[in-house]
Order: structure tokens, then sequence, then C-alpha cells
């Protein structure tokens, strides 16, 4: 039965006349529930009915839920994808920063045996106590250049320089004191006048 019918049966049911009303309410309990109960029985039959032929596969829902699966799996499949790209790509960074490590490692290693002996002692002393290292190297640089004739060359012009430097800041300073001095004394003349 379908749902027009079914409607068309519950319709023909509530438009009966009222004198038909009348005696459905006249008639004997017994016997009015039994129509009534038909009635709703074919409805519901009718119904059920309905609801199970809707649940039949149809062509378009078989397409819908073949669609659905289809991007269920395609989503799928691409996280895995995209996991692997992932890994792969997190092992190949890690993969060069071990061999670029060993390389450094290897080049650090070779330096090491290339330095003079007397060097490591102080390459160990800078690193171990760096301003005694310091000190070292200013007392070391000041002593060689007193022990060469460049480097007292080098010495001298440079205590050469700090004395000119002092007499020129000096000479500066007196001139501008000086300058400073005559001004005033020719403001004051001029104020007298």
């Amino acid at each position: 039965m379908e749902l027009n019918s079914v409607i068309s049966n519950l319709n023909h049911t509530l438009t009966m006349g009222a004198a038909q009303r009348e005696k459905t309410a006249q008639v004997s309990p017994a016997q009015s529930p039994s129509k009534v109960d038909a009635a709703l029985a074919s409805a519901y039959a009718a119904v059920g009915q309905e609801k199970t032929a809707s649940a039949a596969p149809t062509p378009v829902s078989d397409l819908v839920k073949l669609a659905e699966e289809v991007r269920a799996n395609d989503e799928k499949s691409e996280e895995q994808h995209t996991f692997k790209l992932g890994r792969a790509f997190g092992a190949g960074f890690v993969h060069e920063l071990n061999s670029s490590d060993d390389i450094a490692k290897g080049l650090l290693a070779k330096q090491a045996s290339d330095i003079p002996e007397e060097d490591r002692a102080l390459l160990k002393m800078a690193k171990e106590e760096p301003a005694k290292f310091l000190a070292e190297v200013q007392r070391g640089y000041v002593d060689g250049l007193t022990q060469t004739k460049e480097g007292q060359e080098i010495l001298y012009k440079h205590s050469f320089d700090e004395t000119i430097d002092g007499i020129h800041k000096a000479a500066s300073a007196h001139y501008i004191d000086g300058y400073k001095s005559a001004d005033a004394l020719l403001r004051l003349a001029a104020e007298q006048k």
C-alpha cells in the first residue's frame, strides 16, 4: 500500500458524515473498536511497508554510499602518505645532522693532531684559565716588541704618539683658556665705554 492510499483511508475515516459518527457512537463498544482497530492496523501496515520499501537499496543510495567510502579511503590514504613523508623527511634530516657531526669531529681530530705540543699547552691554559692566558699573551706581546728592532720602533712611535697627543691636548686647553680670557677682557672693555 502506498502512502497516498493510507492518507486517503485516514481522510475517509476522519471525514465520515455526522450521521455515521453518531451511529458509531451509539454502537456497542465491542463493534466500534474493531473498525477503528482495522483502520489503524491498515495505516500502520502501510507505514511499515513504506519504511521497509525505503530501506531497500536504490542506485542513488548505492552511489552515495560508494562515494562516501571512496572519500573516506582517500582521506585515510592521504593521511598515511603524509605521515610517511614526514617520517622520511625527519629521518633524512637526522641522518644529515649525524653525518655533519661525524665530519666535524674528524676535522677537529685532524686539526688537533697538527697542533705543536707547546701550542697545545697554551690552548689548555686558555681553556682552563682564560684570565691568566690573556695576561701572558699581553706580556709576551710587549716582551716581543722590546726584543726586536722593529718592536722597539713600534713602542717608540707609540710612546711618541702618546707624548705628542698629550702636548696637543695641553696646548689646546691653554689656547681655549686664553681665548676665553681675551674675550672676557674685550667684553669688559666694551661695557666700560
